[in-house]
């Protein structure tokens, strides 16, 4: 479960028979009132009022960005502006206000439309220019800077956060119809995706 608030995810073992998705949406149905009134005490789940959720998912992955050649030059200009990004939007912000601020990019970002180069073109320089940037290794912190950075130029892709259990692990990463942008097919395939951005 993912407390989007808090920015927060959790593993409820030994429940699915007691949980499953509405018909047409995203809305979690539970069928055991007992469970129901623990996971809303403990600030999981709320009751939800209002019109079907829109299946917003975006599907399976079937390409990823190309790569440059280890040993080429990362573009200082975009080590620059991804540490500017980093420390001016990202450090200190809640997930809530991350997501926000990311959903917000893409509805201004989009100009161009679907640009698969232009999208994969960046995400390769962003790749080589990884070491340099701090906190590199984070999907979270990774992905949120990536997608500032293609809006910037007026492209836009969505933020997915996925899960999968045993063991537990939660991970993002961004896509552009079936193009996975900073990850790789493989990594991202053993994830269901949860929440799109």
């Amino acid at each position: 479960m993912l407390d989007a608030a808090a920015g927060r995810y959790a593993c409820v073992p030994a429940v699915g028979d007691s949980l499953r998705l509405a018909d047409g949406s995203r809305a979690l149905e539970i069928l055991d009132d007992d469970l129901a009134a623990a996971l809303m005490d403990a600030g999981f789940v709320r009751l939800f009022e209002g019109p079907s959720l829109a299946e917003d998912l975006p599907g399976p992955v079937e390409r990823e960005a190309r790569r440059h050649p280890h040993g080429a030059r990362p573009d200082v200009r975009l080590i620059a502006e991804a540490v500017k990004v980093g420390a001016s939007q990202f450090h200190g912000r809640t997930f809530s206000q991350l997501t926000t601020a990311a959903a917000g990019r893409n509805g201004r970002a989009g100009a161009r439309g679907v640009d698969l180069a232009l999208a994969a073109d960046l995400a390769a320089a962003f790749y080589q220019a990884l070491p340099w940037i701090p906190f590199q290794g984070d999907c979270l912190y990774r992905s949120f800077v990536l997608q500032a950075l293609l809006a910037q130029r007026d492209l836009s892709a969505t933020w997915v956060f996925g899960v999968q259990t045993w063991p537990f692990e939660a991970h993002c990463w961004l896509q552009v119809e079936d193009m996975v942008l900073d990850d790789t097919c493989d990594h991202v395939r053993g994830f269901t995706p949860i929440l799109a951005v």
